[in-house]
């Protein structure tokens, strides 16, 4: 089963193609992760903390997914969440909030740290850096 979905974050992890979250042509948002090598597979990750939006961003470092920000145009939000995938055993860790929220940023992973630029909110676009560091609690 492929994810018809849009605006979602697709990241290569080791040989697979990880797709998280997105918005359907019904505009319905999703939480949902897939995985594809070979064929494309539902992934069931817990515990069910991922809110379902589109317009995140995301990179990948060791067995792990981090995801920023994020929207759901259908309730006027913008998310200044992030969460850790860990592929490992499938579960989902709630990280510190950005300090606002974004939709629609670019995100990278340069020398173990994450660098998120850009995107918009509410308020308009946005012109920030923010540079987060996995290995910081």
């Amino acid at each position: 089963m492929e994810p018809s979905l849009a605006s979602g974050v697709c990241l290569l992890v080791e040989e697979s193609i990880y797709y998280i979250g997105g918005v359907s042509p019904e505009a319905v948002h999703s939480s949902k992760i897939f995985k594809f090598s070979n064929t494309w597979e539902s992934i069931e990750a817990s515990p069910s903390i991922f809110t379902p939006k589109s317009g995140h961003c995301g990179f990948t470092l060791n067995s792990d997914i981090y995801i920023f920000g994020g929207q759901c145009e259908s309730e006027n939000l913008v998310f200044n969440t992030s969460h850790k995938l860990d592929l490992k055993n499938n579960t989902w860790t709630i990280l510190p909030n950005l300090p606002q929220p974004r939709h629609s940023s670019s995100c990278v992973i340069y020398n173990n740290q994450g660098l998120i630029y850009g995107g918009a909110n509410q308020e308009g676009v946005l012109d920030s850096l923010l540079i987060f560091n996995p290995g910081k609690k």
